[in-house]
């Protein structure tokens, strides 16, 4: 058997296959670092989605309750000043009749 200084072939071989196996366990731990961040990801993904959604919702309930009282009176109001234009012209054609008769 050759000899390469003071390391035998089979020295080498032995360091090399324990080097490889030590590479080996590291993809691996990388691979499960890599699906642990991938589940915690995707569980984070899922988690942003439902608080987006439960904040939409909450912002729409929020806003029909701040605004639709409003739009209402706002609506109502308005209804009111048309009515009073209404009132105000029926009157004012009352007079104008009234004048020429």
């Amino acid at each position: 058997m050759a000899s390469f200084g003071n390391v035998q072939p089979s020295d080498a071989l032995r360091k090399g296959n324990q080097g490889l196996h030590a590479r080996v366990r590291q993809v691996q731990a990388g691979g499960r670092i890599a699906l642990r961040s991938a589940d915690l990801l995707a569980d984070v993904v899922a988690v942003e989605t439902s608080m987006s959604t439960l904040l939409a919702a909450w912002s729409s309930s929020l806003w029909s309750r701040l605004f639709a009282p409003r739009l209402f009176t706002s609506r109502l109001f308005a209804g009111a000043s048309s009515l009073m234009a209404v009132g105000m012209a029926s009157s004012l054609l009352r007079d104008s009749c009234r004048g020429y008769s």
